[in-house]
């Protein structure tokens, strides 16, 4: 059971399963493929602007967003 306010998708990363986007590097949503790339783009494009936090994490090779 997903916390309220999260949910989990499927991540496809680059080669290093997860590890950009738990240790928080600047470039951790370029290594975003698929469901998860398309999520962050809407959140950069229609959510952020109007102050909206993101909050992201891999679990077990999901990635989790916490808005």
């Amino acid at each position: 059971m997903q916390p309220a306010g999260s949910s989990g998708v499927s991540c496809i990363t680059r080669n290093d399963a997860g590890r950009a986007v738990n240790a928080g590097e600047p470039n951790w949503p370029g290594t975003l493929r698929g469901e998860p790339a398309e999520i962050y783009s809407r959140w950069e494009r229609d959510l952020r602007p109007r102050g909206f936090p993101l909050g992201a994490r891999v679990l077990e090779g999901q990635l989790q967003t916490i808005f």
